[in-house]
């Protein structure tokens, strides 16, 4: 998995990542502050990589072909451990066909995860309680 990480996603989550031997990880910091959202998705779209941010705002783009977004509240406590016990979740669950988290929107928080798919043009919604 290649991940974009937003600009208000702090360093702490590249290192955790990196530790666990997720490589591919590249900060839109890199790139220039004050990106536009829609900048953002470009870029993330073009390198194909998944956003990680703490916005919501990218929810616009849910009926887009993307390669997958994850906004994590700020009050996820272990959010990188919690996002990729999420993904095992979703790769295991049998209502959810994916091809890791493409066209995917994930919103993490505390008690549970909200996944947006897009299938066949329409965005379904589902809820789901951390395992």
């Amino acid at each position: 998995m290649k991940f974009l990480l937003d600009e208000n996603v702090p360093n702490q989550y590249k290192e955790e990542l990196e530790k666990l031997k997720y490589k591919d990880i590249r900060r839109i910091n890199d790139f220039g502050k004050g990106l536009s959202d829609k900048e953002v998705f470009e870029f993330a779209q073009k390198e194909e990589r998944i956003i990680l941010t703490f916005d919501t705002d990218f929810h616009a783009y849910k009926n887009e072909d993307h390669y997958g977004i994850v906004s994590i509240s700020r009050r996820v406590q272990n959010p990188i451990k919690r996002l990729l016990g999420v993904i095992k979740q979703i790769s295991r669950d049998t209502t959810i066909e994916n091809d890791e988290l493409k066209n995917i929107f994930l919103r993490l928080t505390e008690e549970e995860f909200e996944i947006g798919i897009k299938k066949k043009w329409k965005y379904k919604t589902f809820h789901r309680s951390y395992k």
